[in-house]
Formats: structure tokens, C-alpha cells, sequence
């Protein structure tokens, strides 16, 4: 959660992290109960329900990936940067980098804390813009 660097992304990423502290904290216990108590079908039992915690464990994880990758996502595709490797002078004068084409749309992004920004004719992503009006 402390690598997301988006607050609003951020906020998103607390719920997830939060489940897999807790799940992951009692599939931790299970096991280590399970080799405590030492008998054979307690063992086993104490597998069983560490697995059926660790399904929300996995869960929590899999949706901090997700978060964490669109963070990457958008620090690398921004106005700035995409200008910069483009070698684009005039912020006016902002072209597609795959067909070159000057049609530039946008849209929200399905995280809806983002724009995104396409080429109308290729639809080509070229970067992402904060939404400012996202609370």
C-alpha cells in the first residue's frame, strides 16, 4: 500500500491490504496451530481451514495488483512524459506517436480517477491526465 504512489488509488488500496494483513495473519496462526497440537487429523483439519483462509488472501493480493499496476500505469504514461519522449515542443501541437494523426480524444479511465487520452483515429493510448474533480 506504501508503494502507491496515486492517493486516490491509494484510498482503493486500503481495503485489500487490510485482508490480506488479517487473513493472512490467521492462515499464519492455523499452520503454526496445527504443527502445536501435533496430532495427525488435527493437522489436517488446521490445513483445510489455512487454505480456506488464504482463498481471501489471494483475493486481497490479486486486487492490490491490480491497483499497484494501474499506479505503475499512470506514472509512466503522463502528458509530461509523453511529450518528452516524443520530442514534442508546443503542447498545442500533440500528435499520435503510432498513425500521426492530430485527432486526440478522451475519456475516463475505468479506475474513473483517471482521463485518458487516445488517438480518435487509431485509438492508440497516448497518456493519462489525474482527474481533478475526483473526490
Amino acid at each position: 500500500m506504501f508503494t502507491i504512489k496515486n492517493k486516490h488509488l491509494r484510498k482503493q488500496a486500503i481495503g485489500p491490504t487490510i485482508t490480506m494483513l488479517v487473513f493472512g495473519a490467521v492462515v499464519a496462526a492455523v499452520i503454526i496451530m496445527g504443527f502445536v497440537v501435533g496430532t495427525e487429523k488435527k493437522e489436517m483439519s488446521s490445513w483445510l481451514i489455512a487454505a480456506f483462509f488464504s482463498i481471501f488472501f489471494l483475493s486481497g493480493y490479486k486486487r492490490y495488483r491490480i491497483l499497484k499496476k494501474y499506479d505503475d500505469l499512470m506514472a509512466r504514461k503522463t502528458l509530461p512524459h509523453y511529450m518528452k519522449i516524443n520530442a514534442i515542443k508546443d503542447i498545442n501541437n500533440i500528435n499520435c506517436s503510432n498513425c500521426g494523426a492530430g485527432k486526440i480524444a478522451n475519456r475516463n479511465h475505468s479506475s474513473k480517477a483517471f482521463r485518458e487520452f487516445y488517438c480518435g483515429v487509431c485509438g492508440e493510448t497516448l497518456y493519462y491526465a489525474e482527474r481533478k474533480d475526483f473526490i
